[in-house]
């Protein structure tokens, strides 16, 4: 396995849990090894406290997926295989639930997120997709089209958001800025005003 990628993985994790974009263990992360070849979270595991032995390392070819250490991975692999097959230029996909973007994915908001000028600058485009149950071949086909529309940031109905990006660097400024505006406009009660 790649160590400086691995290194990475445990950073992105970190700087996550941090932020308080995820809790226990929901989320999941990936990181592309190769054009057919990831890092995900292992199954259960907490990102807060992941080490190597947390990683599983999966590749996919000819419509078969296998794990190639003995970590099992992340139900929602799925999701990040049809990302990874959508879009060369994704490199990082983080499925999250930070609390105040996952509570207006919750409600019946369908309102405009410009309400900081980092959400054009990093997030766009932004889509929302309806429920599909976590790990399914639905929600990875919904995830899929919406990727190949070329969204960056998808708000997934009760289950979170899914954010995708080219570096860690990016994918995290994406999550953090997104979760800001989200908690502007739940407390200001929907009325925050929009710059665009």
């Amino acid at each position: 396995m790649n160590s400086d990628l691995e290194k990475s993985f445990l950073s992105v994790c970190k700087i996550a849990s941090e932020y308080d974009l995820i809790r226990s263990s929901s989320g999941n992360l990936s990181i592309r090894d190769s054009e057919n070849s990831m890092l995900i979270k292992g199954s259960g595991a907490w990102m807060r406290y992941m080490n190597r032995e947390d990683i599983s390392y999966c590749s996919w070819d000819n419509g078969n997926f296998n794990v190639l250490n003995s970590v099992k991975p992340s139900i929602e692999y799925p999701l990040h295989i049809s990302v990874y097959k959508e879009r060369a230029d994704v490199t990082h996909v983080l499925h999250f639930q930070a609390p105040y973007a996952t509570a207006l994915s919750a409600s019946d908001y369908s309102g405009n997120y410009d309400v900081i000028v980092e959400i054009p600058y990093y997030c766009y485009p932004i889509a929302s997709i309806g429920y599909f149950p976590p790990g399914s071949s639905e929600l990875a086909d919904a995830i899929k089209n919406e990727i190949k529309n070329g969204a960056n940031v998808i708000q997934m109905k009760n289950h979170g958001q899914v954010a995708v990006a080219d570096s860690a660097d990016k994918l995290l400024r994406r999550c953090i800025f997104f979760e800001l505006a989200c908690q502007i406009i739940v407390l200001s009660g929907n009325k925050a005003r929009t710059i665009i």
